[in-house]
């Protein structure tokens, strides 16, 4: 059975959440829905993503929640990915016939998931991402172990030469370093 994750559920991943949730509610059998972040909640973010009762809980907790109260059947991890848990998130969601809605804010998660999901058998990445006044998005597609479209990084390759710095802090000292002035983040 295919699984659907949201890999960051900031500016873009927290606009996703709700209505894939309740799509997947019209499937005959709906998929596992895996909200992953390790970041939580800060005061920056109540203008823009949450309301001021969620300062301090993990986003992914968050839209977990909200997509079980519908009926989903979500499921939070609350991590970064990172190389050193990459295994763990193997493990649990990162797996054969999964589509990923990758809304990251970083290069090097890009290229860590890429990595992985280039392995899979069975794999749709949806990349979506803004920068300071623009944005972009990009799809992969692996089935059957053979790429039917060009990987991420064959599109833009900027990624991998600049692939920045894994996400161990959290989005408000981050954002002061590289500003995201697009609506949705």
């Amino acid at each position: 059975m295919w699984k659907i994750a949201i890999l960051g559920c900031g500016g873009v991943g927290q606009y996703l959440a709700e209505p894939i949730a309740r799509l997947s509610l019209k499937l005959r059998q709906p998929p596992p829905i895996f909200m992953i972040d390790g970041d939580v909640v800060e005061e920056d973010n109540i203008t823009r993503q949450y309301t001021p009762d969620a300062i301090g809980r993990f986003k992914a907790e968050i839209l977990a929640d909200r997509a079980k109260a519908f009926g989903a059947n979500a499921i939070a991890v609350t991590d970064y990915l990172l190389p050193k848990n990459i295994r763990r998130h193997k493990q649990s969601w990162l797996r054969t016939e999964i589509a990923i809605l990758m809304c990251v804010d970083n290069n090097a998660t890009r290229c860590l998931l890429e990595d992985a999901a280039k392995r899979l058998n069975n794999v749709i990445v949806i990349s979506g991402g803004n920068d300071e006044h623009d944005g972009q998005v990009q799809v992969m597609v692996r089935k059957k172990g053979i790429m039917l479209t060009p990987s991420l990084t064959a599109i833009a390759p900027e990624v991998r030469h600049d692939p920045g710095v894994l996400p161990e802090t959290d989005c408000l000292r981050r954002g002061a370093r590289e500003p995201q002035t697009a609506l949705v983040n």
